[in-house]
């Protein structure tokens, strides 16, 4: 180190209370000029020392670029790079580091569109002469997206080729950013909010719509089991005869009607046939019945079988007799009928007589009511 050096070491170490080796360090970073030196010192210690200001309100859109470190740099030694944009340009420190140096400088425009470039310019310092531009490169506003509600804060993070005389000089790492004015951002916030509550609604009413489709399938499944188990159920049960009400009564009571003309009428034949055959000692026997005793016979073979006594009873207007012969007629009937009395359920039911005809001898004729010789 030269006198003259080492004076403004000194110089350097008693202005800013240092040691003698932060003061050489600043002045070989500041080129030796004391003056530059000391002046840097100081205005990065008020800078770091300035109470932190509130962020202002900002009433237009705001580029923010910040430079952080430098790759491969084609000159070694001490550099600097500067930001432009739309004819203002701003200038960083000078840093050590050779061909990687970290610069950290952040730099804010505020007059921008999308068509502006911001030109990145590397700056090489030089002892004996002027510094050198040593490499440049450019970046195009129009790449970041406009802010939105999907992208509120459009930025981009990498790296950018520099350029010398058509040849590549290194790569600069930077951060370029768009930050939007308050009016912007209070609208995309809003933008933002309607977003999202309209896609908490789509997801809520879809899940309204699973919940219901989940339900009406349970119920169903549930409905049609129950319909499987009472169909099953009927099947098992042993379904009862339907038998109309309405002419029930009526069937009854021709029926009691048709039978009791028809015995009474069996009855009295056989009466008198037994007293004619008394006189003579034999059975009469008819060979052929008229047409009317045959219908009467058809009609009483197919009426349905109802006791005696039910018949007798319902029959009682048909003939026009009184109690009395009615009575007679039924100890009559129950005394030729061989056949006891029974009581089922309370109710007294009759066995039927036993009308089978006698057997018929050769050339008699009978008839209902009486049995009479052929006419000789």
């Amino acid at each position: 180190m030269s006198p003259e050096q080492a004076q403004k070491v000194n110089l350097v170490r008693e202005v800013l209370k240092v040691s003698a080796v932060d003061a050489y360090v600043l002045l070989q970073r500041h080129g030796w000029d004391p003056h530059e030196a000391v002046s840097a010192k100081l205005n990065h210690q008020n800078r770091r020392s300035a109470p932190q200001q509130p962020p202002r309100e900002n009433a237009h859109p705001e580029l923010v670029v910040k430079v952080s470190k430098g790759h491969r740099l084609t000159h070694l030694g001490v550099h600097r790079v500067s930001v432009e944009v739309d004819g203002r340009l701003l200038m960083g420190e000078w840093q050590e580091g050779d061909d990687s140096p970290r610069f950290g400088e952040t730099f804010r425009f505020h007059k921008f569109t999308r068509e502006s470039y911001i030109k990145f310019t590397l700056w090489h310092k030089r002892t004996l002469r002027q510094d050198k531009r040593a490499a440049e490169s450019h970046f195009l506003v129009g790449n970041l997206p406009k802010p939105s509600a999907s992208v509120p804060l459009p930025r981009f993070v990498g790296w950018i080729l520099l350029e010398h005389k058509d040849q590549a000089a290194g790569q600069l790492h930077v951060d370029v950013c768009w930050v939007p004015s308050e009016a912007e951002r209070q609208k995309i916030v809003q933008e933002r909010q309607q977003a999202e509550a309209a896609q908490q609604k789509a997801k809520l009413e879809k899940e309204m719509r699973e919940e219901g489709t989940r339900t009406s399938g349970s119920l169903q499944r549930e409905g049609g089991g129950a319909k499987e188990r009472g169909e099953r159920h009927n099947k098992k049960m042993v379904p009862y005869p339907e038998i109309p009400s309405s002419g029930l009564g009526g069937e009854k009571e021709e029926a009691g009607h048709a039978n009791g003309s028809v015995l009474r009428q069996m009855a009295s034949s056989s009466s008198s046939a037994s007293g004619a055959g008394g006189g003579t000692g034999s059975k009469v026997r008819p060979s052929a019945a008229p047409s009317g005793s045959a219908a009467a016979a058809a009609a009483a073979a197919a009426a349905p079988q109802v006791p005696i006594a039910n018949l007798i009873d319902l029959g009682e207007d048909d003939e026009g007799g009184n109690v009395g012969d009615q009575q007679k007629e039924k100890e009559k009937l129950n005394g030729s009928g061989g056949k006891t009395q029974q009581a089922v359920g309370g109710f007294e039911s009759f066995d039927l007589l036993d009308l089978t005809p006698p057997p018929q001898k050769e050339g008699d004729v009978q008839f209902f009511g009486g049995s009479h010789q052929p006419l000789r």
